[in-house]
């Protein structure tokens, strides 16, 4: 736990780090990211005091130049937070104040309110605003998450960092530490125990997340340190220069008078957005989670039946099947569909051979919730049914692009109109 004592009258900031004993590797690990930046950064003075075991390895470790449990690092705080766990920290922490930014530069044309404003917190929309501030330019970037309709919500970085790659690869390294159990044997490694080991999900899950807010927090800190404008807001493209900020908690609304709403404009526009999941169509598909809550789920999903035969739909399916739970895969037709089939069929093979079970060339038509809390599948209007406790379907991504007014207002419409046959063309 930590929390923080701010006194203005002396600039300083007392931070207490209580450790239990069996302080989680996800506790450990996001003290070590946070002590990394403290130290880097340029701050007035931070007292860090560890009320666990002060000559601790964890202690030494953390604060390796300590004395009597306290270090001292430059800082400056303008909030006082408190959180219970690692993933509060980090929540909490990004949003202080935490980087002395540095006066905005002026817009070299002085006629817009920036340089350039970047459209989307991913890779690239980061990469991008982050390399147009160096050279000088004023610069914006927007970036928010609307819920999935399971009401899950993250943060800065793009679908990679949230709901891609890094919680993928760390979920994919947990199954194989279950798959290297067993092979252990066949190396002559003998257990006290005979029992299997399980998965905690949970405690998976809440590792994950901590790992992926210290990201979240360290690309808000270089945002600040490159003095880019972070701006937790969608925007809607007016026009080839002005951009309307509108709050996640309007973009459901067609209303453009909301009073919470403001408009900014930039002498140039980069659109970086991500995508989402498509819905489930079928009676009953508002049941299915997607790729994007499956990451992010406190509840252990179970029996699953995944929805789909793309390569984000058999990645899931295979660490599901290395946690030790019950998958099934409905594909509609062939397995990773753009890919060498040859390759696709060995790897469909291999997940079956191991114990990954299939449904092919089927799609469901109805879901629906039992008695008992789980959900009942039909598909092609047969009694033919499947209970699951959970649903993941991962179908094909829908770009996230506002487009309530004419498509690309403000450019060449001719241009704009193939722009937009292109992106039709290709779903």
């Amino acid at each position: 736990s930590c929390g923080w004592f701010w006194r203005p009258y002396c600039r300083q900031v007392l931070m207490f780090v209580s450790l239990p004993s069996a302080a989680s590797p996800g506790t450990r690990s996001g003290l070590l990211i946070l002590n990394r930046r403290l130290s880097k950064l340029q701050w007035q003075h931070i007292h860090i005091r560890i009320s666990q075991n002060r000559n601790s390895s964890l202690s030494r470790t953390l604060f390796p130049g300590s004395l009597g449990g306290r270090s001292l690092h430059p800082i400056q705080l303008a909030h006082v937070r408190s959180s219970s766990s690692g993933v509060d920290l980090f929540e909490a922490l990004g949003k202080l104040d935490l980087v002395k930014q540095e006066k905005q530069p002026q817009t070299r044309g002085g006629k817009f309110d920036y340089d350039l404003v970047v459209v989307g917190g991913g890779s690239g929309g980061l990469a991008c605003g982050k390399a147009a501030s160096e050279l000088g330019a004023k610069v914006a970037l927007l970036d928010a998450v609307k819920p999935s309709p399971h009401g899950t919500k993250w943060g800065l970085g793009g679908t990679c960092v949230n709901v891609g790659c890094i919680p993928k690869k760390l979920m994919h390294q947990a199954g194989l530490l279950s798959e290297f159990h067993q092979d252990a044997k066949s190396f002559g490694w003998k257990f006290q125990s005979e029992q299997e080991p399980f998965l905690d999900w949970g405690e998976l899950v809440d590792a994950i997340s901590n790992h992926i807010r210290s990201l979240n927090f360290g690309y808000t800190v270089q945002l600040r340190e490159k003095n880019v404008a972070y701006l937790n807001k969608l925007g809607k493209i007016l026009d080839s220069h002005t951009i309307e900020l509108v709050p996640i908690a309007d973009s459901d609304s067609d209303d453009d008078s909301m009073s919470s709403r403001s408009t900014i404009t930039a002498e140039n526009i980069v659109v970086a957005v991500g995508g989402r999941p498509n819905n489930l169509e079928c009676l009953g598909g508002e049941l299915a989670i997607s790729s994007d809550d499956i990451f992010w789920k406190k509840e252990d999903p179970g029996k699953v039946l995944v929805i789909g035969a793309s390569y984000v739909a058999l990645e899931c399916a295979g660490f599901l099947h290395a946690f030790k739970r019950d998958v099934t895969v409905m594909a509609r037709s062939i397995l990773l569909r753009g890919f060498d089939q040859d390759m696709a069929n060995k790897i469909g093979k291999n997940m079956e051979a191991h114990g990954t079970k299939f449904i092919h060339g089927r799609v469901p038509t109805k879901l629906e919730k039992t008695n008992d809390d789980r959900i009942r599948v039909e598909w092609d209007g047969s009694y033919v049914a499947l209970e699951c406790a959970g649903f993941l379907h991962a179908f094909k991504r829908d770009v996230t692009v506002m487009a309530r007014s004419i498509l690309l207002r403000g450019f060449d419409q001719d241009m704009a109109n193939k722009i937009e046959k292109n992106m039709e063309a290709h779903g």
